[in-house]
């Protein structure tokens, strides 16, 4: 059995960003080799699930109250306490991030054959806006919460 694509090498294929030659390489080893035939759907179907989100916008004057706050916390020497509070909003994305690397990784490794998890968790996309619209601080359990009802509507 010949050796397997890269994933770099199957994610830049489905991206279309390989040359032509490695191209053709990577398209014949895929007429030969299921696994990796998989794998390259597997890439192209996350990539469409990706690609049909919609853009989340920041809100007004987003870039300018951090950079404001960062410069505060420079004259008063407290860089913890920004470093706090940007990762406080950091961490229900990143949250949500992991859950869709784990529901992907998961249905990948029960053999189940269906993108739900994914979709199931890319479709909160509404509690990502309440996120990015909200000034208030959310702790990581309200939002977990806002992702559960928001999946049960």
């Amino acid at each position: 059995m010949k050796q397997h694509i890269t994933p770099e090498s199957l994610s830049e294929y489905v991206d279309k960003a390989l040359n032509e030659q490695e191209s053709l390489r990577v398209e014949q080893h895929l007429l030969e080799c299921a696994s990796c035939r998989r794998q390259a759907e597997e890439l192209a179907q996350v990539t469409r699930i990706l690609g049909d989100r919609p853009t989340m916008r920041v809100p007004p004057f987003f870039a300018a109250r951090l950079s404001a706050r960062l410069a505060d916390a420079r004259r008063r020497g407290d860089l913890f306490a920004d470093f706090v509070w940007i990762a406080k909003r950091l961490a229900p994305g990143l949250a949500m991030l992991l859950l869709v690397v784990f529901a992907w990784s998961v249905s990948k490794q029960s053999g189940v054959e269906t993108d739900t998890g994914i979709v199931s968790v890319a479709d909160s996309s509404s509690v990502m806006t309440l996120l990015v619209q909200n000034d208030s601080e959310l702790t990581l359990d309200e939002v977990l919460q806002l992702a559960i009802s928001e999946q049960a509507q």
